[in-house]
């Protein structure tokens, strides 16, 4: 049987990683024979429930993930129990980890390395952008292992991180099929109704490429009347300001919704009500929005970015990032085109079942055999 092992899941709850961390305890709690876990994180996370009681042991940690005091509270706890492996499901691990503890670290993009201009404006001073880099280059020589949600993420990071180089292996993210499958949704492609409704589910920053989804719509909304876009995310900084007046200046401010970030039960009625998810990226390292998307039977428009590509393979129609006339074109094809929704629809449902829960957690349990074997 497999060993303890320590994952901090401090940023359970969260969006993003938060996602990564709840899918990969419950992809490995639906394993036959599940690994008895040691985690580290706040007592208060409704999220840990989710992992069988007599197979994993919580212990609090009050240091927050950004926090230099993280370094000596994780050396203590980890000195104290020695578990063989220790997953950081985010760059800012601990510096320090008693050997011989196996140290894994999951990366999931390189951005703030590959384009510090698209940072958020609230991260974009200088001794941040060399903090984050400096700590993600820690991460790579310090870890044992990195893992990467996917194979294009994988070489980016080798890419840009000169010490990763050997170490990856890709895990990829997975996502509650069950939860997300479309039975008893309405016709996705009819006309009219609340469904006429695009649907985009991220933080609303630069490199989410909402700027260009805005510009995009309102091509669309002036030759398709009645219809709606709704954005899921955070949307209280400097940059959501400013795309929030972008949709008064485009004169659409009363068709585009920003809803804020959404309770599970919620996003998953927006999903069901939407015509089409639109993600128009600059940089990612997965694509949450659009696998469950596609579990959902929502037809995807993404950006050809390296990542996007290698989740989608084909199940969504996939524009240049930055290209407002082609993302138009796009948008207006799974608006209009009845044949392809549907032929999008089944095949997003086929690819992501690349995606299970069960997957992501038995492709961890056998980095963790590996890892403890180094």
């Amino acid at each position: 049987m497999l060993g303890p092992v320590g994952v901090d899941v401090r940023k359970a709850g969260d969006t993003g990683v938060g996602r990564y961390v709840e899918g990969l305890l419950e992809g490995l709690a639906r394993q036959c024979c599940p690994p008895a876990l040691v985690l580290y994180g706040r007592s208060w996370d409704r999220s840990l429930r989710t992992y069988a009681e007599a197979r994993r042991t919580l212990y609090t940690v009050r240091s927050g993930v950004y926090s230099p005091w993280q370094h000596l509270e994780f050396w203590r706890l980890l000195h104290r129990h020695s578990p063989p492996v220790f997953h950081a499901p985010h760059f800012t691990t601990p510096l320090v980890i008693p050997r011989p503890t196996k140290l894994l670290v999951t990366i999931h993009d390189v951005a703030f390395l590959q384009r510090p201009d698209l940072t958020p404006y609230e991260y974009r001073q200088p001794w941040r952008l060399l903090a984050y880099g400096l700590a993600l280059k820690i991460a790579a020589f310090r870890a044992d292992l990195i893992l990467a949600d996917t194979q294009a993420a994988a070489r980016q990071i080798v890419r840009q991180l000169p010490d990763a180089g050997g170490k990856v292996r890709v895990l990829n993210p997975g996502v509650d099929l069950q939860r997300l499958a479309p039975s008893g949704r309405a016709d996705p492609i009819s006309a009219g109704g609340p469904q006429d409704t695009l649907l985009f589910v991220g933080t609303i920053t630069a490199r989410k490429g909402v700027h260009e989804l805005l510009e995009a719509f309102a091509r669309t909304q002036a030759r398709r009347k009645g219809t709606h876009l709704v954005l899921v995310g955070q949307n209280r900084s400097a940059y959501a300001r400013q795309a929030i007046q972008r949709a008064r200046q485009l004169d659409i401010a009363r068709q585009v919704i920003f809803a804020g970030p959404l309770p599970d039960k919620q996003l998953m009625m927006c999903y069901r009500r939407a015509r089409a998810v639109v993600e128009p990226s600059h940089l990612e390292g997965f694509g949450f929005p659009v696998v469950e998307a596609m579990a959902a039977g929502i037809p995807c428009v993404a950006s050809a970015i390296g990542p996007l590509q290698e989740v989608t393979d084909g199940a969504a129609l996939l524009v240049p990032p930055g290209d407002v006339p082609a993302l138009t074109d796009a948008v207006d094809q799974v608006c209009f085109d009845a044949g392809l929704s549907q032929e999008l629809s089944k095949k997003g449902r086929e690819r992501a079942a690349h995606f299970s829960l069960e997957r992501m957690g038995e492709a961890a349990m056998a980095i963790y055999r590996e890892a403890m074997e180094l």
